[in-house]
């Protein structure tokens, strides 16, 4: 394989290039349906996207005259020919003819390219008809291409021996009828005459060379091959054929006929001396291709009066019969020998030869197709196939809109969605409204215009939240957050009375402990470390962990958990990427497997707490976290059923009037809590101790106005009321959460096939992704949107695109905490600003951006003095 051209030179430059890819792609597809015979649908569908890339590469000047933009029109001036487009395809080589002069000459791009000179010099001969380049003598000698038999004979005269073949003009097949005798004739000292290789390869040369001088030279290598196997009839020889490559075809009868004379010459002991070699086979394969071309287009344009001549007749069903042979040996053999020559010396099938073929095989190639072939040719063969099912499939899909133009095989851009850089998001919902990209068998339209943002998140009917497709599976199905309709709205009616200011303010005793636990240890953290940077991402995440943690639980959740929920849910978040490798959540050691079993042991930790609130608040206590808060007003409800079944009169119904939810109800809604604001809690507090770290005008603004709303007193707790009076505060968060998003889409799901524009429509079960990100950068709304600029929010009218504002979500499934999010950041930045000093460390990446969940600076930053 590694002296192979096409898998060392041209494969690698196709699978970079989405040009020289596509138009790769479109011969496979040209060849079924030279094949099929109706016509080229789907080689014109590609056609119209192939030219559109060809075109942006030459308008490109850094692009214009690369390897692949040569590749790439010489292989269209191929697929134009093989189209009979013969106006099209000289066009094409008209241009590549300029592109060569510009490069410096054929001789330059030899030096430099060895496979596209080539490439360049033997389709220009074919479409031209004669050689466009210079080559080297038959010697060898010169600075061109090396020659090869088609262009040294273009011109030659024929053998005028026999007055037939001088007319048909088949002299590139007589060439290679003589290099192979000298082939043979070389390996004579060799003893490989008794394989089936020699035995397809005398076979080949029988037919190939009937009516002219050579045909006696392979009979009698068939004669001495047939007494040294002892052969006897055609079925037995036919053994040996089908071993190799064959296929049953009416053409099969010349074989039989060549054998039979073969026998008698070794019933009467006249037996020839010679072999046949593996480069017999594919040079007359090479040679009866060209063979056929060459009659066919004689007798069509000037010698039509021959084809009625028995020698005329007899050379049109051989090389009928070859050029079927070649065709499977071009996409079923993958030996290096023969796909180099495939590259040296093949020429792509006519639409008139390709129709002799099926007119005289098909009828009969299923039947032996499979039988002739090992297991190895079918697998690649089957493989191709569904190589081409899944591009053509992604080719539908996509429709009109932006995306890449073709998917890389099978997986498409997996190992970029593993690995996601924010550059690449960047440049997707730049690329159009829509866009799309295909990985493995999942389809994903992403949806950055505002407007498309907020009819996906509006359309129940059509999509519901998947977060991404391993959600439900790590999450379980049961959870609220996959739930659409009815079942939705209960659950949300339910909780939504744990948002309210009432709820809120019985939340922030508990959240004030949390922040002066931990912000103690960041100081003895420093300290202990000498002042010097450290990183302080694993401390943030396990701040709003414990903040979660207890505001979901209080005092029900253990320090322990705590610590081990934040240390271990990196992994549910590690698993939850955007495309996972099918079946992975049940093979041990990947991130899914791992991410299951982290939000197992989760779920059952939260389902003990959801028991220990139920005993707890049954006794009469009070509420002091979420679940108290949801338990209570489960009894409530509770108690005003029964009394009201029971017919008192006067009583007065809750506020909050919901259904009972199980433990194990109660600690899967909260760990879709904990699974929405971990990453997004810890991201949006790490840029935003950055950023202020980095403004120390905000930080000091932002500390005064704290300072003034606790009287003076730095040490007063946080009150609910607080919140209002703090104008620049709030703005400072808001200005966070629009420039770093904690949120930059939402992945759903199309239930059913969804037109979420006139001129387009999402299949069914694929992911469409309303993106937030592009919305609140919008610089219509936002102008400077990459500056982080709070005063926007006060003196300018950043409060009015309301529209805009996609940090939360819209629609039926936005989310519940968007009073709750800037409230605790309030609460968490302005005690901070009160009782910490600290610097951050930038560092030359420290502004990049990785994407892991949500956003982060691409170096975790450092540096605390307390």
């Amino acid at each position: 394989m590694e002296s192979n051209p096409f898998i060392v030179s041209w494969w690698p430059l196709a699978l970079a290039d989405q040009a020289l890819f596509h138009v790769s792609l479109q011969t496979a597809s040209l060849y079924e349906e030279l094949q099929a015979q109706k016509g080229f649908p789907i080689s014109d569908l590609l056609m119209v996207d192939s030219i559109a890339l060809v075109r942006r590469r030459i308008e490109d000047s850094s692009l214009a005259f690369q390897d692949e933009t040569l590749d790439s029109v010489v292989t269209l001036a191929a697929i134009e020919h093989g189209k009979g487009n013969i106006e099209a395809s000289r066009m094409h080589i008209d241009g590549v003819k300029r592109m060569v002069g510009i490069r410096g000459g054929i001789d330059e791009l030899k030096q430099r390219s060895p496979l596209t000179a080539r490439m360049v010099s033997w389709v220009s001969m074919l479409v031209m008809e004669a050689p466009q380049f210079p080559i080297k003598d038959d010697f060898g000698h010169g600075d061109g291409i090396s020659s090869i038999p088609q262009w040294q004979l273009v011109s030659t005269d024929a053998d005028t021996q026999d007055a037939n073949l001088d007319k048909l003009n088949i002299t590139p097949a007589n060439a290679i009828i003589l290099q192979l005798k000298g082939h043979l004739a070389a390996l004579l000292r060799n003893d490989h005459i008794s394989d089936p290789l020699g035995i397809w390869a005398i076979s080949v040369g029988m037919v190939a060379t009937v009516g002219t001088r050579n045909h006696e030279w392979f009979t009698d290598q068939a004669s001495v091959a047939a007494a040294a196997l002892g052969l006897k009839t055609w079925e037995e020889v036919l053994t040996h054929l089908q071993s190799i490559l064959w296929v049953r075809v009416p053409q099969e009868e010349l074989f039989r006929q060549e054998w039979e004379e073969a026998f008698k010459m070794v019933a009467k002991g006249d037996c020839g001396q010679h072999l046949a070699t593996f480069s017999g086979l594919k040079l007359t394969a090479i040679g009866y291709f060209i063979h056929n071309d060459y009659v066919k287009t004689k007798m069509s344009a000037t010698n039509k009066q021959l084809k009625n001549t028995p020698v005329a007749q007899k050379a049109v069903r051989c090389s009928d019969a070859f050029v079927t042979i070649y065709q499977h040996i071009l996409w079923l053999t993958s030996s290096t020998d023969t796909m180099a020559t495939v590259v040296e010396g093949s020429l792509p099938l006519s639409v008139e030869t390709t129709a002799n073929v099926t007119q005289h095989g098909a009828s009969k190639l299923a039947g032996g197709l499979l039988s002739s072939y090992s297991g190895w040719q079918i697998a690649i063969t089957a493989l191709l196939s569904l190589v081409v099912y899944d591009q053509l499939l992604y080719l539908w899909q996509k429709g009109s809109i932006a995306g890449p133009t073709f998917k890389i095989p099978i997986m498409g851009p997996f190992l970029q969605a593993i690995h996601p850089k924010f550059e690449a998001y960047l440049a997707q919902w730049a690329s159009g409204p829509l866009s799309c990209v295909s990985v493995f068998h999942k389809f994903v339209v992403l949806a950055s215009d505002r407007d498309l943002a907020h009819k996906v998140f509006k359309s129940p009917t059509f999509v519901r939240p998947c977060l991404v497709p391993m959600a439900i599976n790590i999450m379980r199905p049961t959870a609220w957050v996959f739930l659409n309709g009815k079942a939705h709205a209960e659950f949300r009616r339910g909780l939504t009375g744990l948002f309210t200011n009432r709820a809120l303010s019985t939340y922030l005793p508990v959240q004030e402990k949390v922040y002066s636990d931990y912000f103690n240890r960041f100081v003895e953290h420093s300290k202990a470390n000498g002042g010097k940077p450290t990183k302080f991402m694993g401390w943030f995440r396990e701040i709003n962990c414990a903040l979660s943690c207890r505001t979901f639980f209080g005092d029900y959740i253990s320090q322990e958990a705590v610590k081990r929920i934040a240390d271990d849910f990196y992994l549910v978040t590690d698993a939850l990427e955007l495309v996972n490798i099918p079946l992975s959540i049940h093979i041990p050691g990947t991130k899914c497997w791992r991410g299951k079993r982290t939000a197992d042991a989760v779920l059952a930790e939260f389902t003990r707490c959801a028991a220990a609130c139920k005993a707890n608040m049954a006794s009469g206590a009070q509420a002091t976290c979420i679940v108290d808060q949801w338990v209570q007003h489960m009894y409530e409800s509770k108690k005003y059923n029964e009394d009201l079944a029971a017919g008192k009169e006067g009583i007065e119904k809750p506020t909050n009037l919901i259904r009972e939810f199980t433990d194990e109800e109660i600690a899967q809604t909260l760990f879709t809590f904990l699974f929405a604001s971990q990453d997004a809690s810890s991201s949006a507090t790490t840029w935003l101790f950055q950023i202020l770290a980095q403004r120390p005008d905000v930080l000091d603004r932002l500390r005064a106005e704290n300072l003034a709303a606790r009287g003076g007193d730095k040490n007063r707790p946080f009150e609910l009321e607080m919140f209002e009076s703090l104008t620049y505060t709030n703005a400072v968060i808001k200005e966070l959460l629009r420039y770093r998003p904690p949120v930059i889409f939402v992945p759903y799901l199309a239930t059913k096939a969804f037109p979420v524009t006139p001129d387009y429509t999402v299949p069914k079960n694929a992911m469409i992704i309303p993106s937030c990100y592009p919305a609140l950068h919008d610089p219509v709304a936002y102008p400077n949107p990459d500056t982080f600029d709070p005063e926007r929010w006060i003196t300018g009218d950043a409060e009015t695109k309301t529209k805009n504002w996609l940090v939360f979500g819209a629609g039926a499934h936005d989310c519940l905490a968007r009073r709750y999010v800037p409230l605790t950041m309030a609460a968490m930045i302005g005690k901070a600003a009160l009782e910490l000093d600290w610097a951050h460390h930038a560092t030359p990446r420290s502004e990049e951006i990785r994407v892991f969940a949500t956003l982060f600076p691409m170096t975790l930053f450092d540096g605390w003095v307390s």
